[in-house]
């Protein structure tokens, strides 16, 4: 696995999103077929001062970055690595919202807490994240 050093990355909420949108897009052309990106704004400001409205600008400015994916032609997946409420300033065992694009699809038209857990994913396990998506990408 490499680490790529992106440019305005910062692991805040004022981090350049698009800058790392516009970057794995980059590797994905350029031969990778993985990236993963880590975005921490969100839990940063949720679990230093429970900033529930930092945590939705936060949320908005990446769902403006992660338009450029809609092009994207290949597997996709949206998901957090835990939930952090904003009113425990911590991280809770919660189950986090699960979005795998261009895959196998069912009747979910759009990615919130409240349509997630009608989709056909159901509730899964981390450790079943990962050969979910070598299957929809055709791996497994």
């Amino acid at each position: 696995m490499d680490v790529i050093e992106v440019k305005g990355a910062t692991g805040g909420v004022n981090t350049d999103v698009r800058a790392k949108v516009k970057e794995t897009i980059e590797l994905l052309k350029s031969g990778y077929d993985f990236v993963f990106m880590h975005l921490k704004g969100a839990d940063v400001v949720a679990e230093e001062n429970g900033d529930w409205e930092a945590k939705i600008k936060f949320f908005e400015k990446c769902d403006k970055a992660f338009s450029s994916f809609l092009k994207f032609e290949g597997i996709f997946c949206l998901t957090g690595d835990h939930a952090t409420p904003c009113i425990l300033s911590d991280h809770s065992d919660d189950p986090v919202p699960l979005l795998i694009v261009g895959g196998e699809k069912d009747k979910i038209k759009k990615f919130d807490e409240k349509n997630a857990p009608n989709g056909s994913l159901g509730h899964r396990k981390g450790s079943e994240i990962m050969p979910k998506l070598l299957e929809e990408a055709g791996y497994a």
